[in-house]
């Protein structure tokens, strides 16, 4: 009789926590998915993203916003790996992506010659800022003569950049 009821009780308290949502693990929006999709329909199939990382874990970065999405829900490539890169690719390769997410994360924008070379020459083509904003911001990006607003709408904002643009 105690173990049925001490069963019952745990069901009613687990029924009242399927709504409990930590607002940090919601990386994604309704405005996100719009985005997506136009991103998906508007862009060419060899578009590969930067988006804002942020570290997640000790040593292990995902992406701040929808744009971690981008290789799932759009077809598209990103620089942003999944986050069991850490436990699957050898410990110096991590290092490698750590290092360059690390200095993309630190940056206020793309000013920095070195930063844009190491970009292109990851073969970024395109910017995603989402609502959920890191350390590159759109009003820093703006107006800049490596990047093309392409898309903004509902906070989320894409561009087209030119890495190679010498200002």
């Amino acid at each position: 009789m105690a173990g049925a009821a001490a069963l019952a009780l745990a069901f009613w308290g687990a029924s009242g926590m399927t709504t409990i949502v930590n607002p940090v693990t919601i990386l994604a929006t309704p405005a996100d998915r719009a985005a997506l999709i136009w991103l998906r329909d508007n862009t060419p199939p060899d578009a590969r993203f930067a988006v804002n990382p942020w570290e997640w874990l000790n040593g292990i970065y995902a992406g701040s916003d929808g744009g971690y999405w981008i290789p799932i829900l759009t077809d598209r490539a990103s620089i942003m790996p999944l986050a069991l890169y850490a436990a699957a690719l050898p410990q110096d390769e991590v290092d490698a992506i750590n290092e360059r997410l690390a200095r993309l994360g630190a940056a206020t924008n793309l000013d920095d010659p070195t930063l844009r070379a190491d970009l292109a020459e990851q073969g970024v083509t395109h910017l995603y800022l989402g609502q959920r904003q890191g350390s590159l911001r759109p009003e820093q990006i703006d107006g800049k003569p490596y990047a093309d607003l392409i898309y903004r709408q509902a906070g989320i904002s894409i561009y087209e950049l030119n890495l190679t643009h010498d200002e």
